[in-house]
């Protein structure tokens, strides 16, 4: 599961936070009804809640696979941060109630502060040198509607067009089997797991050698040492004896 998945999985806690006891035993949308707070406390409630819904929503879309453009992700979170903070800054401090806040307040300040530093975490993660030569091995554009696919791809997932052929270049493909001992072909990182969103292991360098475990798709297993790490399949090349 990536970090920007799990940043959308935490607005589940800001959106449990309201149906919990915020004030004066009144879970948040009890509170937005009661007249005990303004109009503004009113709207604030409610903005807190709607930006967390479609937040969690977004993670939904990026768990079953589709595309979400990256800056609403970040005009979501960071519009129900910023609501937040302020929202209970000036509720409990400069209006003096922090006497009055109950659990929920406490599970959707803490929701919306974990999402905005996972947030963070995931740009962090996406924006690193190793990524982008990551995705430029196994990614394209596609011609018609510019959205990313995978390289071997002969039908755009978004659009649905028919995609031209692509070479491969010949040191990116890899018909390489499971075992036997490999060299890398360029310095690269080892993760946890088969896939770019997963977290590093170890950095290897050129001509380092490994053995080969296992085979998923574009990646490998391979072990150097006593340390095992996932990298792209098209980095190894098999030893000569």
């Amino acid at each position: 599961m990536s970090t920007r998945l799990i940043a959308k999985m935490l607005f589940l806690l800001v959106i449990i936070g309201f149906f919990m006891p915020m004030c004066c035993d009144m879970n948040g949308l009890q509170l937005a009804d009661s007249g005990y707070v303004n109009s503004s406390g009113v709207f604030a409630i409610y903005a807190i809640f709607v930006s967390a819904i479609i937040g969690f929503f977004i993670g939904i879309f990026l768990l079953i696979k589709i595309s979400v453009p990256v800056a609403i992700d970040w005009i979501v979170t960071v519009f129900n941060f910023l609501t937040t903070i302020i929202a209970f800054y000036v509720a409990g401090f400069v209006n003096g109630n922090k006497d009055y806040f109950q659990s929920g307040v406490y599970i959707i300040l803490t929701g919306a502060i974990l999402v905005m530093i996972v947030q963070i975490i995931s740009a962090i993660n996406d924006s690193g040198p190793n990524n982008e030569i990551q995705k430029s091995r196994t990614k394209r554009k596609c011609p018609f509607c510019a959205n990313e696919i995978q390289k071997e791809a002969i039908i755009c997932q978004f659009c649905g067009k028919d995609l031209p052929n692509v070479e491969i270049p010949e040191n990116e493909k890899s018909n390489l089997v499971e075992g036997g001992k490999y060299v890398f072909i360029e310095s690269d990182i080892l993760r946890k797991g088969p896939g770019d969103h997963y977290p590093f292991v170890c950095r290897l360098k050129k001509d380092d050698i490994v053995e080969r475990k296992q085979i998923d798709d574009d990646w490998s297993l391979v072990k150097k040492d006593n340390i095992e790490g996932w990298c792209l399949s098209s980095i190894l090349k098999l030893k000569k004896e």
